[in-house]
């Protein structure tokens, strides 16, 4: 009961890319290729924002080498920007509809 194989259909097999994208030989292809692209487009975003507070957080790191700011306010500035990715993740979400991710 529990050792058979779930049927899939073979439209939904793969989501390999069509010859021609916006060709619609099978049920599906043109939803298919904009959510690959939607996804694509997705992790560009979060890795351009990696990178983004990544940077922020090498300036804040330094100016607290260099004593340009006190120790409690380089904790301040981190917990800011701690709120502030979260905030920008939150937007890019919904910008490319994962919310519920």
């Amino acid at each position: 009961m529990f050792n058979r194989k779930l049927k899939i259909p073979k439209q939904l097999q793969s989501l390999s890319q069509p010859s021609n994208p916006n060709k619609t030989c099978k049920k599906g292809t043109k939803w298919r290729v904009k959510l690959r692209n939607n996804k694509n487009s997705y992790k560009k975003e979060i890795e351009k924002q990696k990178k983004h507070m990544n940077e922020e957080i090498a300036n804040v790191d330094k100016m607290r080498k260099d004593g340009s700011i006190s120790k409690d306010i380089h904790a301040r500035y981190l917990k800011l920007l701690e709120i502030g990715y979260a905030q920008k993740l939150q937007e890019i979400r919904v910008k490319f509809g994962f919310q519920n991710c």
